[in-house]
């Protein structure tokens, strides 16, 4: 087994893979979030 077996060899590929799970995380919660709150102002209201 060499030492490139259990290490990150392609680092920037790992950062812009992490980078874009979160976007589309965040993104997905903000929409999720908007649509709750509105619903929920809707019923307070």
């Amino acid at each position: 087994m060499t030492e490139s077996d259990l290490s990150l060899v392609n680092v920037p590929l790992l950062i812009g893979c992490l980078i874009a799970t979160v976007a589309v995380y965040v993104i997905g919660y903000a929409i999720v979030y908007g649509l709750t709150a509105r619903t929920y102002y809707k019923i307070v209201k």
